[in-house]
């Protein structure tokens, strides 16, 4: 007898609900397998990109978070996650900082107010309307975060509690399950990219630079739209760089 595969699609056919003991739809597994798809590619490679985009607007901690790679990791090794934990904190503090100011998911599965409507902060919101959670404007919110739309990695080196109120997983019994996942994919990547490339804006790149700022007096970003996801509104435009291979990386 051929045995049954052993993958996720196979684990969404045979789970069953712990107390009916009743098993997923097909479109029940079809929408699960879009969302493992869109979470596990989609959502990490916009972070990176965003996150790429705040380092060569912000040279100062590109120049950092390289140094600080280069200096504790050897260049013919590939850095895991439990490595840039334990030897890369600067590297790690990007990361958390381009979640919180891009979150790749811009919003919150919407939800339908009930009957006779809900009150919510002392706020009543009436029946049969649509509620979204905004997380881009939760963190960006000036209550929880000293100058909310700069790119500071120091709110985190000096605070080891600022990563609780970055809200881009969401938070309680609704957090994304495989949050834990998309970081470590996340920060081992940027970190063998720093390691093994040296990454510069092309010299016709003028529209995009740490010397333009925006209304905030932060470097101007990138044009974005976003609903489910944030994403580059003109990335064949914005999101151009230079891609060398860094001096101390071992030739493959």
């Amino acid at each position: 007898m051929e045995s049954k595969p052993a993958d996720l699609l196979q684990s969404f056919i045979e789970a069953e609900d712990p107390v009916t003991k009743s098993k997923m739809s097909s479109n029940e597994i079809h929408s699960e397998c879009i969302l493992m798809m869109q979470a596990g590619v989609d959502l990490p490679s916009h972070t990176l990109t965003w996150l790429v985009h705040f380092l060569l607007l912000y040279p100062q901690y590109h120049r950092r978070a390289g140094a600080e790679v280069r200096s504790q990791v050897d260049p013919d090794h590939i850095i895991t996650y439990n490595k840039c934990r334990e030897k890369l904190p600067f590297v790690e503090a990007c990361l958390l900082e381009a979640l919180r100011i891009a979150p790749a998911v811009g919003v919150m599965i919407p939800r339908v107010s009930p009957k006779g409507g809900v009150m919510i902060k002392g706020q009543l919101i009436s029946e049969n309307m649509l509620i979204i959670i905004n997380y881009a404007i939760a963190n960006h919110h000036s209550k929880h975060w000293d100058r909310p739309y700069e790119f500071d990695l120091t709110r985190y080196l000096d605070n080891s509690n600022a990563r609780n109120n970055i809200l881009s997983f969401s938070h309680g019994k609704r957090t994304c399950p495989g949050r834990h996942m998309a970081v470590w994919q996340m920060l081992s990547t940027i970190a063998n990219i720093l390691k093994d490339y040296d990454l510069r804006l092309p010299k016709d790149f003028k529209h995009l630079r740490p010397d333009i700022h925006n209304e905030h007096g932060t470097p101007k970003l990138m044009e974005s739209h976003f609903f489910a996801v944030i994403k580059p509104t003109n990335p064949k435009h914005d999101c151009r760089m230079i891609i060398s291979k860094a001096h101390n990386a071992k030739n493959k």
